[in-house]
């Protein structure tokens, strides 16, 4: 298994703009379609994190490597070979 990553914070439409010339397009039949309330979309304005300053989600985000795996894989993957070049800025 090949493990890639992506910044999802600049635009989450390019990854998918990104994976749609690789995979083939699903049709997603309603009767299975599960809408969850969690990816509603979001005002940054009302998340303390992004309202607080730099530091604050400098803070934030180290504490979430240290503590969750996911986090700690996305830190070594960002910049390196394996980041998905979505924003022309990669090999």
């Amino acid at each position: 298994i090949e493990l890639k990553c992506f910044d999802p914070m600049d635009s989450p439409a390019r990854y998918r703009d990104y994976m749609g010339t690789i995979l083939q397009r699903k049709r997603v039949e309603n009767d299975f379609f599960y809408h969850d309330p969690a990816t509603a979309p979001r005002n940054k304005e009302d998340e303390c994190v992004w309202s607080a300053g730099e530091e604050y989600q400098m803070k934030t985000r180290m504490m979430m490597a240290e503590k969750y795996e996911y986090y700690q894989f996305c830190n070594e993957c960002m910049g390196s070979e394996n980041e998905l070049p979505l924003f022309g800025n990669n090999v």
